[in-house]
């Protein structure tokens, strides 16, 4: 019988261990791209060539109220969202609509963990394709998981960030900022 509980133990300890390190080998891989792209973006930023970025390097999101600095890649499917906040398939140009982006609370890296804390007036900046695009955020709210309508497009250029809320996943908070400056970053040739 002591050897069966042995076996048993053992057997608890290794499922315990990989409950921990699953997760933690996801935030590793996903702070590995993240690190990669970031230091991609800053290489060609630091040439004054945004514009001529990887092609996984779409842009640059950067919150200093809540401490992040994260690339921006396209789309939000599971796999878009394992490396970082991704751009939603709905946004527009930054000059003509709704920017959307979105990104894991708790999970890939959980980039948008602190998302909850930003309040009216902080300061947003959205880097892409030769231009610091300067928001400011305007209200922060919670809506159902089916409700999309928060990303799609529109005339008004405004920024959307959405993630999902850490206890009940059935929900999505979103925060806006509206598009206060526009900064032409300068190109070399």
């Amino acid at each position: 019988m002591g050897s069966r509980s042995k076996v048993i133990s053992n057997i608890i300890i290794i499922v315990g261990l990989g409950l921990v390190l699953i997760p933690l080998a996801r935030y590793a891989k996903t702070s590995y791209h993240q690190y990669q792209a970031l230091a991609a973006f800053e290489y060609h930023a630091s040439i004054e060539q945004v514009d001529e970025l990887p092609a996984d390097v779409e842009g640059l999101l950067e919150i200093k109220a809540i401490n992040l600095k994260n690339v921006v890649s396209y789309g939000v499917s599971e796999d878009d969202l394992k490396k970082g906040p991704g751009f939603f398939p709905q946004s527009s140009h930054p000059e003509r609509g709704n920017v959307s982006i979105g990104s894991h609370r708790g999970a890939y890296g959980s980039y948008f963990f602190n998302l909850h804390k930003l309040k009216k007036g902080d300061k947003v900046q959205l880097t892409l394709g030769g231009k610091r695009y300067h928001y400011s955020v305007n209200e922060s709210f919670v809506v159902p998981d089916t409700e999309w309508s928060v990303v799609e497009s529109g005339d008004e250029p405004m920024l959307t960030l959405v993630t999902c809320l850490i206890h009940d996943n059935r929900r999505r908070l979103i925060v806006k900022a509206e598009l206060t400056e526009i900064e032409e970053l300068e190109n070399r040739e």
